[in-house]
């Protein structure tokens, strides 16, 4: 989690996104996705784990696979990158 450009930027199990308070009243308004690509299915143990962005602006996301070694979502098990142009 990291705070950036007037927002609040998460990750979560299924996404990677922005909060955005507009009326400065200390309370995220907006929730915006940023990226979603990964997909999620009923397995709770299947956590994402974002870091703060890089020197690029990257924020790399690890997606955690159970420990059947086997998912129903695609890219668990794998580290991805969101770019700043959320791709």
């Amino acid at each position: 989690m990291f705070y950036k450009d007037k927002s609040l930027f998460l990750t979560q199990r299924p996404e990677h996104t922005r909060l955005t308070d507009t009326d400065g009243d200390g309370k995220a308004d907006v929730f915006d996705t940023i990226c979603a690509k990964w997909g999620i299915n009923g397995d709770y143990h299947e956590y994402a784990f974002g870091t703060d962005p890089d020197k690029d602006g990257n924020v790399w996301v690890v997606l955690c696979l159970t420990g059947s070694f086997h998912a129903y979502s695609p890219w668990r098990g794998w580290c991805v990158r969101v770019t700043p142009e959320a791709r």
